[in-house]
């Protein structure tokens, strides 16, 4: 579980660009201690916040998300893969339309993107991404009851249409 949290915590710094944070934990009341050092990887190639991220197959996933250009908010659909190994972005396959603020979590071989918006409809559908495949499916798992999206980190259900 430990690799997760520092993975994880890596994306967060190359999507966000902090280069070269080192960090070292206190030590716990076991008189273990963690040393983390942050390395600055290759920036994600289009910026974004309200994405869908997790690890699979040893890579890093950032799929949609909003991005501001000249004043206007722009809703992605575009799907990046960073390798760790490579040190580099890849394309991947997008999601078959915009969606930011969905909930995101990997089970075994599939990254999953439950509910979210494209800025006009809020979904209730889990999309899933296959590692085998490559290819998004829809209603990988049952619906939400109602519409659902993520703002500032805390779940909201909705039954706006």
């Amino acid at each position: 579980m430990r690799m997760q949290r520092l993975t994880i915590g890596y994306l967060v710094c190359a999507i966000f660009g902090d280069a070269n944070l080192n960090t070292e934990a206190s030590p716990s009341p076991k008189g273990l201690s963690v040393t983390v050092q942050w390395n600055s990887g290759s920036p994600l190639p289009v910026p974004r916040a309200g994405h869908a991220d997790g690890v699979l197959d040893g890579e890093f996933v950032v799929a949609g998300g909003t991005n501001w250009q000249a004043d206007r908010k722009l809703w992605l659909a575009d799907v990046y893969r960073y390798s760790v190994s490579a040190a580099a972005w890849s394309r991947g396959r997008d999601l078959p339309g915009p969606r930011a603020y969905g909930a995101s979590f990997v089970d075994g071989g599939r990254f999953d993107v439950a509910g979210g918006t494209d800025g006009e409809r809020n979904f209730s559908d889990v999309l899933a991404l296959r590692s085998r495949t490559g290819l998004w499916k829809s209603n990988a798992l049952p619906p939400f009851p109602n519409r659902a999206y993520t703002r500032q980190g805390l779940f909201s259900i909705t039954s706006s249409t």
